[in-house]
């Protein structure tokens, strides 16, 4: 497990995981920019399944999606945030498939 524990630290010790934790923080305490980004993953949510289904309402709900996204990029930290949530994603996704290999490469 100690491998295991290095690791969590070192991601967990990350300057852009501890800045990404500081905006989530900022985010969840302004009541309004924290509704804003709620209304932006309940439209993500309705988009997926629209484009999962088929559905023909599928353009409003990317409109929607779209007219929320754009009013949060008004937002310097919201921009932060996410472009921050996107590195962050990449990298661990890197990760997983770094272990994923050495995993199968070690059966």
């Amino acid at each position: 497990m100690d491998k295991l524990d290095a690791l969590v630290k070192a991601i967990k010790d990350d300057p852009n995981v501890k800045r990404f934790q500081e905006l989530e923080a900022i985010i969840n305490d302004d009541k309004a920019l924290n509704e804003k980004y709620q209304r932006l993953l309940d439209a993500q949510k309705k988009l997926v399944n629209y484009e999962h289904r088929n559905d023909p309402s599928l353009k409003d709900a990317q409109d929607d999606y779209q007219a929320i996204l754009d009013e949060l990029g008004d937002h310097p930290l919201f921009n932060e945030f996410i472009d921050l949530q996107e590195w962050i994603n990449d990298d661990l996704l890197f990760l997983q498939k770094i272990i994923e290999t050495s995993v199968n490469d070690k059966e």
